[in-house]
């Protein structure tokens, strides 16, 4: 060890920011704001209609909370065929904005990235603990990879995606407590550490996982007796019970059981176990390339940029080596509380809910799903740095006094703020990141779908005849390109006789609205589409036909019912 007087001037640096570790959470808590600063001028994206600004219950405001609690979170949006989902924590906060802002979409990015940033922060405190007999840099170098991450903009971006940020903050406040726990006077811990537990698993479902990582946690970092250790991990499992009843008394049964659909989930198209299994360790190499170089990156890796595939793939079983071979590995090396291995292991039982191995979720792959694994996958790559430089993590050495190791992170932290910064930036509207994904995920039927429908929507805005021309011909190409990749996609072949009419191909849009038909009977609007070309051309045997046939799919229909009386009438 080297005498006082011998200390470098990097030394006393850096000793000094080790007394002032609040002041650090201060600087990182204002970085990790500043990466998303550029989101504050967003307008709402994606599903943030589903479960804000278009839910019946959100825009109760607080007036909706005992329905936030006992109902689906998802129950007040129409939608069918789509699990139900159960995350009243989420629901509150957005009721809360309700009465706050009112829709207002740039207060609620404001809140994303405030959360956001408050989640680092608190990340970089429980590291704190977690290595204090480590040199101090290892927390502060975690948090800044975990904190610029680039998979990190969709969280960040979305409003939606509240739900993983409150699932993860509730998580590390959960593990502080419990952490900090001592032989005597720990009852207040365990009760706000069973809290924060109850809270995390309020906010998402993939919070389950932390039945797991608790007790692995308190393995690695705690000096917790194995029977303590136990009876923790049995009190959250209590806590589990406690959620799973509520949930299952908001969310009806027949929705947990649904299956995904084809277009949202690539594994529903495989014909056999083996094609499954094998396509799954795909996507689950496809998490491991996000990780590791993260771009360029889509919001939709959906049907069927993925296609399904055997074990004849070479990525597919590259891909079950590479997680074999860290799951081995990691066994291996948690009996000496080896920090590589607590990484590995805390990255798979994160990941595992969202992996699709168990249950079939409604998404092949999101890089949101990668938002709290990504803490174990910091913290593994920084201790692996740590041992290919040879460095001792636990010595006290001057971490500025080593060139290679600081131009390393330095390089990483700084490339990666700078992707995650661009990347905000595709999620200023639904067209503008619709247009820069269907680039990289060209082979996606919903990005076409989704993108076609963008310009549709600007057709009927256009300040002229000539602009909605030119933006109703865009919306069919991708419309098109939406059915060619997918031949059973109703909605698409509906829009795309939307899209015909508008532009004065009549043929062309009843033939959409045939495929549509065909494709999904129990479709009334392409029916009722059919109805009017044939009323306006006074085909009225036809035009009845048709008015009846989508009265049949729902009699309660006012439009197709006066319309029929008034045909059987002439």
């Amino acid at each position: 060890m080297k005498k006082k007087g011998n200390n470098t001037v990097s030394d006393k640096f850096l000793t000094k920011n080790f007394n002032h570790r609040r002041k650090t959470a201060t600087v990182i808590f204002l970085f990790s704001f500043l990466i998303g600063i550029n989101t504050l001028r967003h307008s709402f994206t994606l599903d943030d209609e589903i479960y804000y600004s278009g839910n019946k219950i959100a825009q109760k405001g607080m007036a909706g909370i005992k329905d936030m609690f006992t109902k689906g979170s998802t129950s007040g949006f129409k939608q069918t065929g789509k699990k139900d989902l159960y995350r009243p924590v989420v629901m509150l906060s957005f009721g809360i904005e309700k009465n706050l802002f009112n829709n207002n979409p740039h207060a609620s990015h404001f809140v994303q990235i405030l959360l956001y940033a408050c989640s680092c922060m608190l990340l970089y405190s429980l590291l704190n603990i977690f290595f204090s007999s480590f040199h101090f840099i290892i927390p502060l170098l975690i948090t800044l990879l975990f904190a610029t991450h680039p998979v990190h903009a969709e969280v960040i971006a979305s409003v939606k995606s509240r739900d993983e940020v409150f699932a993860f903050l509730f998580s590390i406040l959960a593990l502080r407590q419990f952490i900090r726990i001592s032989s005597k006077k720990s009852a207040g811990k365990i009760l706000w550490g069973l809290f924060f537990v109850f809270c995390a698993l309020l906010s998402k479902e993939s919070a389950l996982m932390m039945v797991a990582v608790i007790p692995l946690t308190l393995f690695c970092f705690s000096r917790l007796p194995a029977k303590k250790i136990f009876y923790l991990t049995l009190s959250s499992c209590g806590v589990l019970v406690l959620y799973l009843a509520m949930r299952s008394n908001a969310v009806p049964f027949s929705t947990v059981t649904l299956k995904p659909n084809l277009i949202d989930n690539t594994l529903m198209a495989a014909k056999t176990n083996s094609e499954m299994f094998a396509t799954n360790f795909v996507l689950l190499g496809m998490y491991m390339k996000l990780l590791l170089i993260p771009y360029p990156l889509s919001y939709d890796y959906s049907y069927n940029q993925v296609p399904v595939v055997n074990w004849n793939n070479f990525m597919a079983i590259i891909s079950l080596v590479i997680y074999l071979s860290m799951f081995i590995y990691a066994i291996a090396g948690i009996k000496r509380k080896d920090p590589v291995s607590y990484g590995i292991l805390f990255f798979l039982f994160t990941l595992f809910l969202s992996s699709n191995l168990l249950f079939k979720i409604d998404a092949t792959i999101g890089t949101r799903f990668l938002f709290t694994p990504l803490l174990g996958f910091c913290i593994a790559v920084v201790f692996i740095i740590y041992k290919i430089f040879k460095i001792d993590p636990r010595a006290n050495i001057s971490f500025l006094d080593n060139k290679n190791i600081l131009i390393l992170f330095s390089f990483l932290i700084g490339a990666q703020s700078v992707l995650t910064i661009a990347r905000n930036a595709d999620w200023k509207d639904n067209f503008t990141l619709f247009r820069h994904d269907v680039e990289v995920s060209p082979n996606s039927t919903r990005i076409h779908s989704g993108l076609g429908f963008e310009y549709a929507m600007k057709a009927m805005r256009a300040a002229s005849i000539d602009q909605r021309n030119e933006f109703l011909e865009n919306s069919i190409v991708h419309y098109k390109r939406a059915v060619e990749i997918y031949p059973a996609h109703p909605d698409a072949y509906y829009n795309l006789g939307v899209a015909y009419f508008n532009i004065g191909e009549k043929e062309k849009s009843m033939e959409s609205y045939w495929k549509a038909s065909e494709v999904n009977p129990k479709l009334k609007d392409p029916l009722k589409e059919l109805g009017g070309i044939y009323y306006n051309g006074h085909l009225n045997d036809s035009a009845l036909y048709y008015f009846k046939r989508a009265l049949i799919l729902d009699s309660a229909d006012e439009q197709a019912s006066s319309i029929v009386r008034y045909l059987e009438r002439k």
